[in-house]
């Protein structure tokens, strides 16, 4: 039974031959040209087919060589390919002529049919572009171009409508369907007060929101730009490869042309099999395998990181992950959830730790911060009662007040209560909450925020990849930060840091880690990070929960927030390593090898194209097990 995603596959590759059917189509007729040739008894005849099969086979590495001459690049692999061709035209090979041409656009197309497949995977994520936003305009909603949107607007979300641009829920409530921009089933409940991202899916009712950046500024927006960007930077690698070609092909050329003159400088006899000798020397040097599949390994890679939502912005970006020598981490949002919890109640003048929770929940209720969400939810995983507030009152940056049960109930900093606190309290290293109950000190609440579940592996994996030096970049206090990571013993923290603090410390391990020729890697997801993403060597951004300043200038962009993409990432690298240069190896074994018997005259045209073509698509074939990984 032929399931959902083969059919996708072969839907594909139709879609993908009919794009090219002039070139689908020359080569049918040029392969029945070349059988009809067989049946006709005439020469001339015989031969004007041919010259027409082989005209509609090669028509387009003919074209290209010729540009390339006028332009100055004359040695590549389309030059080799028509003067070998042309040669055995001359001594009257043409099948073979044809045959090498024929099966070089084949391993061509099928060249163009991988990277059709990887950006696939990419552009997929282009379907998440809303094509039309509902904004309020006086009292009615008028349906424009997202990109006329700006920021500070209020648009309608209407069911079963994308998001147009990050916003602010500011009326209604629903359930959005994320899945598209970070993989996850479970659907997200937004009410009003909450931040969400665009290119999310509306499941449910119609609410309203206020957006917070200009359409060109929204995480969407962002990266979509990243990813019509992802193949445009060359690796190392590659342009080694490119280096490579350009010296290799005037030698072979110029060995070919001593192969050929042989006749003439000794006494070897037929001229015409040293000369045959000559263009399978040329078919077989022919370094298609290594220009075409090199780069196709690493296009493959971006696709496959696609497909587990991650987005990686150039194929430099893999290299310089191998050899990584210093990651910094920023904390908060990056290493942490961003989401406080309550982890111990201290009760003091005979008050319970309950009571302190229920009272400072009452308080909270009707807050959106996110200490507030933080204690009603540790109230309501304790199964208590709320209890009804009235003159509320909330002073910015010192806490909160209200009348609970009668009673006078304060919460927030310890110098903005009006009660005596005992002298023996030490800071905790994290975040506290004291309260007051009539005019009594009550006790405090101390909050934390979590490490995400896979922080303490991804800084194992680290080590065993032999990072040296593992640091945390934060502008937390420094309790906080030993605090909320004690567990992952980084070689370094930094603490209490502003975005220029963060720049300085980034230069200062580049500098350092560059004497060795190491790289450096940092992870980020805020604002403030922007400056520090630019400057490392390799950034990585949180896309799901990250600003969109900080998308746009990270290599890796991280969909779903999960730490454990990073390892992904890594271990993509690897492959993607080994599979090229596997690719090298076999390509340079076997050409020597080939080489060698063409120039002693063992080898005919038939093995050359196996040599140049049948490589080539090997090594395709290999270059595309990085998109069947699961």
């Amino acid at each position: 039974m032929i399931t959902t995603k083969q059919r996708g596959k072969f839907q594909l590759l139709v879609k993908f031959a009919t794009a090219n059917k002039v070139a689908v189509g020359t080569l049918i007729i040029a392969i029945l040209l070349m059988s009809l040739s067989f049946l006709v008894v005439i020469d001339e005849i015989q031969i004007a087919i041919y010259l027409m099969a082989y005209f509609l086979a090669s028509y387009p590495v003919l074209f290209q060589a010729g540009q390339n001459i006028i332009r100055g690049r004359i040695f590549d692999e389309n030059f080799l390919m028509t003067i070998a061709t042309v040669g055995a035209i001359v001594i009257g090979e043409y099948p073979e002529a044809i045959a090498v041409m024929v099966f070089y656009r084949i391993g061509e197309f099928l060249e163009d049919y991988a990277i059709e497949r990887s950006k696939h995977s990419l552009s997929q994520l282009l379907q998440l572009q809303p094509q039309q936003a509902w904004i309020k305009a006086g009292h009615n909603w008028t349906a424009v171009d997202p990109a006329e949107v700006s920021k500070g607007s209020r648009l309608l979300i209407k069911p079963g409508e994308k998001v147009p641009l990050d916003g602010i829920v500011v009326a209604g409530n629903s359930f959005l369907n994320t899945a598209a921009l970070t993989g996850e089933a479970q659907l997200q409940s937004v009410s009003v007060g909450d931040q969400i991202l665009s290119g999310t899916l509306n499941q449910e009712n119609a609410f309203e929101i206020e957006t917070t950046q200009d359409y060109a500024d929204s995480t969407l927006t962002k990266i979509l730009k990243l990813v019509t960007e992802a193949s445009h930077k060359k690796t190392v690698t590659e342009k080694f490869i490119t280096r490579f070609a350009s010296k290799y092909t005037p030698l072979v050329v110029l060995g070919a042309v001593i192969i050929a003159l042989v006749p003439l400088f000794s006494n070897a006899a037929e001229p015409q099999e040293w000369f045959r000798r000559a263009l399978v020397f040329l078919v077989i040097a022919c370094p298609c395998a290594l220009v075409l599949s090199v780069p196709l390994s690493y296009f493959s890679a971006l696709g496959a990181a696609a497909k587990q939502k991650i987005l990686i912005r150039g194929s430099n970006s893999l290299d310089k992950l191998l050899q990584l020598q210093t990651v910094a981490f920023d904390k908060t949002g990056t290493l942490t959830q961003g989401k406080f919890k309550v982890t111990k109640i201290e009760p003091a003048n005979g008050f319970t730790a309950a009571e302190i929770l229920k009272f400072t929940a009452a308080l909270e209720q009707q807050s959106n911060h996110p200490l507030a969400r933080s204690i009603m939810a540790a109230n309501q995983a304790a199964k208590q009662t709320l209890l009804p507030v009235s003159d509320l009152s909330e002073t910015a940056g010192g806490g909160i007040s209200g009348v609970v049960t009668g009673k006078i109930v304060r919460a927030g900093k310890k110098n903005w209560l009006t009660c005596n606190l005992p002298t023996e309290l030490a800071a905790t290293g994290m975040t506290e909450i004291y309260v007051q109950i009539a005019t009594k000190y009550a006790g405090r609440i101390l909050l934390a925020d979590c490490l995400k579940p896979a922080a303490g592996s991804l800084i194992s994996f680290l080590r065993q990849r032999q990072v040296k030096n593992i640091v945390l970049l934060t502008g937390d206090n420094l309790k906080n930060a030993q605090q909320a990571t004690a567990s992952l013993q980084f070689d370094e923290i930094q603490a209490d840091l502003l975005p220029a603090d963060k720049l300085k410390f980034m230069e200062d391990y580049r500098q350092s880690a560059h004497n060795q020729r190491r790289q450096v890697m940092f992870v980020g997801d805020g604002v403030n990070d922007a400056p520090v993403l630019a400057s490392a060597d390799v950034s990585v951004a949180m896309g799901k929960s990250g600003a969109a300043a900080a998308i746009e200038l990270a290599d890796v962009v991280l969909l779903t927030d999960q730490l454990e993409q990073i390892q992904q990432v890594f271990l993509l690298a690897d492959k993607t390593r080994r599979i090229v240069w596997e690719n090298i190896g076999l390509a340079l074994v076997i050409k020597f090898i080939l080489l060698l018997l063409g120039a002693f005259g063992l080898a005919t045209l038939w093995e050359a194209v196996f040599a140049d073509v049948g490589v080539t698509l090997l090594a395709i074939f290999n270059a595309l097990r990085l998109q069947w990984q699961k």
